[in-house]
């Protein structure tokens, strides 16, 4: 299985970290008298991206999946009595089959691969599609049906090699690049208010289905977005750069590297813990307990234990599960 990454946004930025009642001093972060003063929040980002998905066991952002299995078997089913194949994904949930093919398992001489046609697939199970492409934690499809008469028995069990490109993930990820208006005026700072068109690093699974909605990550200048439509910088591409076509304009202007996502609260909660965690591990501490005007304590902040063991509680509901 190969997952198809290129340039991408962080689960989380230091816009968002930073500006959130989260009890550290920011300040402190880096050493004083850096060079790089944002150096070491943005590799903050980073440690807390690569954790969320080694604990949720799969890469939570939407990709583009491909997969190759050997069947009929246990990842690679054939239905005895209907003839319809099933493919087990690796990566779930799965958003849009964008193409498969098929070649006999035993034939080293001729490698050649026949296509499938893209409506010979099914998303098995489109519970928790409704309105959205993305279903809440534990929802979802897992499998890929593919049509009788693509692979069968007639060459014996892992008679066939069969290979699917899919997208699959629990929630969008991108950032922005630049800003377009309605006359598709380029904005290499950003786009402003009014922009109608908004250029980010990665277009993948906004445009699954139309009218998606996301939210601009912006401290005071968050904003929701309904995207129509996305226009990839390469022509016919599911992933990497182009704009996010909007139903309505901006109302906020948004500087480069702004996160737009749309994904459960609970995954930027659980973002929020590990960089808070990740951040206290060099010693500093969070708040010094006080008295507070009125006499009261306030009360101690969460250990970096509990912070990390809640993100692990939140995590755990997007870990791949076999139905």
């Amino acid at each position: 299985m190969a997952v198809q990454l290129g340039n991408v946004t962080p689960y989380i930025t230091p816009v968002e970290f930073v500006n959130a009642p989260l009890g550290v001093d920011w300040g402190s972060i880096p050493a004083r008298g850096s060079t790089t003063p944002n150096a070491e929040q943005e590799m903050v980002c980073w440690r807390v991206t690569d954790r969320m998905d080694e604990l949720a066991e799969q890469v939570l952002r939407a990709v583009v999946v491909v997969q190759q299995e050997r069947g009929p078997d246990f990842t690679l089913t054939v239905d005895r009595w209907t003839g319809e194949g099933r493919l087990r994904a690796a990566q779930w949930p799965i958003l849009q089959v964008v193409s498969g093919q098929w070649r006999y398992a035993a034939d080293y001489t001729n490698s050649q691969w026949t296509a499938i046609a893209g409506n010979q697939f099914q998303v098995d199970d489109m519970s928790g599609f409704l309105g959205s492409p993305f279903p809440k934690a534990a929802r979802g499809s897992q499998y890929i049906n593919i049509a009788p008469g693509n692979i069968d028995w007639t060459q014996g069990r892992n008679g066939y090699r069969c290979q699917v490109t899919y997208v699959a993930g629990h929630m969008i990820n991108c950032g922005v690049t630049a800003g377009t208006n309605s006359q598709s005026q380029s904005r290499p700072n950003g786009p402003v208010i009014g922009d109608t068109s908004i250029h980010v690093d990665d277009i993948c699974a906004w445009g699954v289905l139309a009218g998606t909605h996301g939210r601009v990550y912006d401290g005071l200048n968050t904003e929701g977005i309904l995207v129509n439509s996305v226009t990839p910088d390469v022509a016919n591409a599911i992933k990497g750069p182009g704009n996010l076509n909007l139903a309505v304009a901006l109302v906020n202007a948004h500087p480069l590297g702004t996160r737009i996502a749309h994904a459960d609260a609970s995954l930027q909660q659980a973002a929020f813990n590990l960089a808070v965690a990740y951040s206290r591990i060099r010693g500093a501490t969070a708040i010094s307990p006080r008295s507070a005007g009125g006499g009261s304590p306030i009360p101690q902040s969460k250990s970096i234990e509990e912070l990390i063991v809640e993100a692990e509680e939140i995590l755990s509901f997007y870990k791949p599960v076999i139905i």
